[in-house]
């Protein structure tokens, strides 16, 4: 068998399904379950089961044709970049403005479902230009506008479920990781 980038993508979601499987009956079996260092085993299964979503949603845009799989093919020093990038500067950041302060901001004002939506649709606007060369309204990349606004909704209700900005900041590092590997749009 080839390995290309179809045959990974595929491999990342099995493996993330089959993971979200498992734990799935490891949570339902034993609902006081902990790890160490106190990581509640329920919030990572629920951010997990949010990352599953979010692969879900990227493989039904590459099956209707709104994304096609376009890898670029990065060094192990841009790789290491990248991951720097979002781990340290992008996820953190972005989380702690509209999860922490926009999202906890909306819902004392309105409530739970007008403060996650409007804050997700904020951080999809916030991507519009992210490859763009230019700002006009045709060049404004609208795909990953909508991408970043429904992956803007899952951090937001993993934030509220989870209680810690950890959770929606490990989910943002993993699905824009991905997103940049197998789509190359940054």
């Amino acid at each position: 068998m080839i390995l290309n980038w179809y045959n990974l993508w595929h491999f990342v979601i099995i493996i993330s399904y089959i993971f979200a499987i498992v734990f799935f009956f490891i949570y339902r079996n034993n609902k006081n379950l902990k790890i160490n260092l106190n990581i509640d085993v329920k919030d990572t299964l629920f951010t997990f089961s949010m990352f599953s979503i979010i692969i879900l949603l990227l493989s039904l845009a590459i099956y209707f044709r709104i994304l096609e799989l376009n890898p670029i093919k990065f060094t192990i020093i841009q790789i290491s970049f990248i991951s720097f990038y979002f781990t340290v500067l992008i996820a953190p950041v972005e989380e702690l403005l509209f999860r922490g302060v926009i999202t906890s901001w909306l819902i004392k004002k309105t409530n739970i479902s007008i403060g996650l939506i409007v804050s997700a649709i904020i951080f999809g606007f916030v991507h519009l230009p992210n490859g763009s060369s230019r700002i006009s309204l045709l060049d404004l990349n609208w795909k990953l506008a909508l991408i970043s606004g429904i992956s803007g909704l899952l951090f937001g209700v993993t934030y509220l479920k989870t209680k810690s900005i950890v959770n929606p900041i490990l989910l943002h590092i993993t699905s824009s990781m991905i997103f940049v590997l197998f789509f190359g749009e940054l």
